[in-house]
């Protein structure tokens, strides 16, 4: 034993004065080894987008550890107790947040059905849920039939949230989907969306620059083949706030703008309750990732390169490190438990997912 800690002693060291070529960060009471990031991610800081539009490569910390790795990443969380009394508070929690924060409200009432199931408490929240989305629907139906999109997404918006069933929720992202074209390509002036006309002497690069927002939106939203512009040219793009909502339970990330939902993608969470719930933000933002793994570093198109196309990084805390949402070379594995902590996503999404978000974006994981 004595002879084991020595060796750990001189290992961490030797990484100290190579420079911190692996940093380990550690999690809870177990200890677990989280995520390895290296010292090239340090340097860029995860800076993966410029301002100009050029291709670009970069290296990313990776998931957090390989599939051999015994150790858990994160201590399985304890269901709630079924004490009636936390039942009753959980859904009174709900009821009272309504009027601050409808959707967290919506959230909380289906936290009350996945952690109290077969409780009155949970009959009762259920009901409010299908009257909402109810009610919600046909809101968002007339708004539509006034051409309001805007007000139709709002609503529909609602109704997907409060949606119980898989079906249901369906229903709703398809109907969202056809909202959304509307609402994006309305020839009339619409909250939350800008329209710039291009002038001599733009460039793609300069305009998102100039509007505050990705040129990867731009030329995604604008439905563009390349970088090129030209003058007179409309562009739209969204003004607002990007945020992501994440649901283990349902295998569900949903990207929303100014809080309404736009993009619904399936993806796969970690196995043994390992993907971390709070809020996290996107703080490395990375195309064509490199893999550190435990028994070498893999680069973007090498077969031992399990993250997909891009990389987008959680920050760090005290209890959690490592964790991000990455695309997969597993897809069949989206829509389970699957890995080791982090979100998986299909490549074609995340790429779509990626375009959109800027880094500061929150992630809500529930």
């Amino acid at each position: 034993m004595k002879s084991l800690f020595s060796n750990t002693v001189l290992f961490m060291a030797f990484a100290v004065a190579i420079g911190g070529a692996y940093h380990y960060k550690t999690a809870g009471q177990d200890g677990a080894i989280l995520s390895q990031a290296s010292a090239e991610d340090s340097k860029t800081g995860g800076q993966a987008e410029e301002a100009a539009a050029p291709e670009e490569s970069f290296e990313s910390n990776p998931e957090d550890k390989a599939e051999k790795d015994a150790s858990p990443k994160k201590v399985k969380a304890e269901r709630p107790s079924l004490d009636p009394a936390a039942a009753r508070d959980r859904l009174s929690e709900a009821n009272k947040e309504f009027a601050a924060d409808p959707v967290r409200a919506i959230f909380k009432l289906e936290r009350v059905l996945w952690d109290f199931p077969d409780t009155q408490e949970a009959s009762q929240a259920k009901a409010k849920l299908a009257s909402i989305a109810a009610t919600s629907k046909k809101t968002g139906a007339l708004a539509w039939k006034r051409q309001d999109y805007l007000g139709a997404r709002k609503a529909y918006s609602r109704a997907f949230f409060a949606s119980w069933s898989k079906a249901d929720r369906g229903a709703m992202v398809k109907r969202l989907e056809e909202v959304n074209k509307k609402y994006l390509y309305s020839r009339k002036p619409v909250e939350g969306i800008e329209i710039y006309k291009v002038v001599s002497g733009d460039s793609l690069g300069a305009i998102a620059k100039k509007n505050g927002v990705s040129w990867l939106t731009l030329k995604r939203i604008n439905k563009l083949k390349s970088s090129m512009i030209r003058v007179g040219q409309r562009l739209r793009f969204f003004s607002g706030t990007f945020a992501i909502e994440i649901s283990k339970e349902r295998f569900e990330l949903v990207l929303t703008h100014n809080g309404d939902v736009l993009k619904h993608f399936n993806v796969a969470i970690g196995k043994e309750d390992r993907t971390p719930v709070g809020r996290f933000t996107i703080e490395e933002r990375i195309i064509k990732p490199t893999w550190y793994g435990p028994d070498g570093v893999y680069p973007f198109g090498h077969e031992k390169n399990i993250l997909g196309t891009r990389w987008l990084g959680f920050n760090r805390t005290e209890e959690c490190s490592g964790f991000g949402i990455h695309g997969t070379k597993y897809p069949n594995s989206i829509g389970t438990a699957a890995s080791m902590g982090c979100i998986r996503m299909r490549n074609g999404n995340v790429e779509e997912l990626f375009d959109y978000i800027p880094k500061g974006c929150v992630v809500n994981i529930r």
